[in-house]
């Protein structure tokens, strides 16, 4: 007996094996198996596709080529989750029939105006036929026309960069190179957003001359209470619901910080550390938001 999912890996595999390759574009194949073997599927399979392409039910059943296009000098993150940036892939693909605005405009050159331009051409032609046929498309500038062709897919460069980069992977770690990166862009974050709090701090609440042991003292203990927020709200990211968890993570790290570390301390000493907690928690929600 197979599970929902097992089954619904089963019949992609099955159109995958039966209908893809029959053509130039193995989504077009994909698209009209899937229709075929599972009709009372097609609707909802249009409607996803659709979101995920921005191709219409029409567009879809007219099987429109796949025209990849290259970007040499537009680097991006090798992974998803790779926010910081630190595994970087150094080129872009996309196909011409499925691209946005934003795809376009990777490459140097090409604004949102002409991007917009080809966007629009190729919706009211349902799609683009070949890559040649961008010279017909009014409104484009030379330079335009000539980068989009220069852009052509090639499948030897882009072989033989991803092997370099998996091959950079292999030598240094994905999961260090991934830790790494996080945590560097965290160390920057939690920098970036402590200086403002302690300018903040001095000229609108001390409001005293500047001292420099009483600075190190509000700097060492404030760059420790962020570090301690910003690995609650990390840890609230990695728990699946970061604004709830983290929300009852910073209660409970109030309640101690005032009750416990704090509680032998004057009242206005008090003040000052719930004042800074609050900021701190303000930003990271706001972060997290």
């Amino acid at each position: 007996m197979f599970t929902p999912l097992q089954n619904e890996y089963m019949k992609i595999f099955h159109v995958l094996h039966k209908y893809v390759n029959r053509t130039d574009s193995p989504l077009a194949d994909f698209v009209h198996g899937y229709a075929v073997e599972y009709p009372d599927e097609k609707e909802a399979l249009y409607r996803l596709l659709g979101e995920a392409t921005g191709l219409s039910e029409k567009e879809l059943e007219a099987r429109p080529p796949e025209i990849w296009l290259l970007n040499k000098s537009h680097a991006h993150s090798y992974l998803a989750i790779d926010e910081a940036g630190s595994i970087r892939m150094p080129f872009y693909a996309f196909d011409l029939n499925a691209a946005d605005i934003s795809d376009l405009m990777t490459f140097p050159g090409i604004g949102e105006a002409e991007a917009e331009v080809i966007i629009r051409y190729r919706d009211n032609q349902s799609f683009i036929r070949e890559l040649d046929e961008v010279r017909k498309i009014p409104g484009l500038s030379a330079q335009t026309i000539q980068a989009l062709l220069d852009g052509a897919y090639d499948p030897n460069f882009a072989r033989e960069s991803r092997a370099q980069t998996e091959q950079r992977l292999g030598e240094n770690g994905l999961l260090q190179r991934l830790l790494t990166g996080s945590l560097w862009m965290l160390a920057k974050f939690t920098l970036a957003w402590l200086g403002f709090f302690l300018l903040v701090y001095y000229v609108l609440v001390l409001r005293k001359r500047f001292e420099l042991r009483r600075a190190l003292r509000i700097i060492v203990t404030n760059a420790v209470k962020m570090s301690v927020l910003v690995l609650f709200a990390l840890a609230s990211v990695l728990a699946g619901q970061p604004l709830l968890i983290f929300a009852v993570l910073g209660v409970l790290f109030l309640v101690i910080e005032r009750f416990l570390v704090l509680r032998n301390k004057p009242q206005g000493k008090k003040k000052e550390a719930f004042c800074s907690s609050l900021f701190f928690m303000a930003v990271l929600l706001y972060s997290l938001s």
